[in-house]
């Protein structure tokens, strides 16, 4: 695959997915929030396809992993730190600090299950990665129950 194509392809991809959520006024719900989000990643990714994001990834070497990272943290910054910042400002989540590790679990999982269990991605995936995993994560490290001292 020739670099050229290697370095294009992502750019579409995470500008489409983008386009996509930062139009968008808050649903008043980070559940809802999240899940636009998310759908408009899972579409960006199949507008390039799934075969075609493997690829990409098993021959990509250091500077386009670098270029990747980066497209994908501005997307994050972009999205879901809007989506956790608009829910904190509802009371939705606490008001401890969210590591960047914690904010970007749902794409990590998403890329998980994109790259690696072969199974279909759809709605229900995404609903489950988001009830049964990272509201639960959010609402821990957020502090939303007032358990911190």
């Amino acid at each position: 695959m020739s670099r050229r194509l290697c370095g294009v392809i992502p750019n579409p991809c995470a500008a489409t997915a983008e386009s996509k959520t930062s139009r968008r006024q808050t649903t008043g719900s980070l559940r809802q929030d999240l899940l636009l989000i998310l759908t408009a990643i899972l579409e960006s990714f199949y507008i390039v396809g799934v075969d075609t994001n493997r690829r990409l990834g098993a021959e990509a070497d250091d500077e386009l992993f670098g270029e990747m990272t980066i497209l994908m943290s501005d997307l994050v910054r972009r999205t879901f730190r809007r989506a956790l910042s608009d829910a904190r400002g509802r009371g939705e989540i606490g008001p401890a600090v969210i590591p960047e590790r914690v904010e970007i679990t749902l794409l990590a999982l998403l890329r998980n299950e994109l790259f690696f269990t072969r199974n279909p991605v759809n709605q229900s995936t995404l609903v489950e990665l988001i009830d049964i995993v990272y509201l639960p994560l959010i609402a821990a490290v957020s502090d939303t129950e007032g358990r911190r001292p």
